[in-house]
């Protein structure tokens, strides 16, 4: 797994597009089913990223440094721009709040808030995107396994003679 996803989401995506690219099948089990156990300590929170799906910082990078680094490897301009806008939105207004009509109160509400993060979103994508290339100018980072394979082969080698 490429560990510039260590601080953020995105890890399993990466994953699947790089298998996809390299010519693999992915097989989707429409019945499998997941236990998530949502545990309190661990994983991204860990790190503070546990709320990467959200918009909650005024003037915090937005998407998740680690969504903008995916889609600079793998989408083009416009699929990495309306991203960006889509997942601002489904952040901002969570489905409850889309579709409930009793409270179309709170959605008012709910965009008034929203409005300052909106106007800053310009300003929130590029630090997205900025820290991102870093990540990309530094190549992703993957475990190499036939470094592994060779050194043993190298210790054992050593060890015959």
């Amino acid at each position: 797994l490429d560990r510039n996803y260590d601080f953020g989401p995105g890890t399993d995506a990466d994953f699947g597009t790089r298998l996809y690219l390299s010519g693999y099948r992915i097989l989707h089990n429409p019945k499998a089913t997941r236990i998530h156990f949502k545990a309190k300590s661990g994983g991204l929170r860990t790190h503070g990223a546990i709320k990467y799906n959200t918009d909650a910082n005024l003037l915090a990078p937005f998407p998740p440094i680690t969504r903008s680094y995916y889609s600079f490897r793998y989408l083009t301009p416009f699929q990495r721009r309306e991203l960006s806008i889509l997942s601002f939105m489904l952040s901002n207004f969570p489905r409850n709040t889309r579709k409930n009509s009793d409270k179309k109160i709170s959605l008012v509400i709910k965009s008034i808030v929203t409005a300052p993060k909106f106007i800053l979103l310009p300003l929130k994508i590029a630090k997205s995107e900025s820290a991102a290339r870093a990540l990309i100018m530094n190549g992703p980072k993957l475990h190499d396994f036939n470094k592994n394979k060779r050194q043993s082969m190298i210790i054992e080698t050593i060890k015959k003679s």
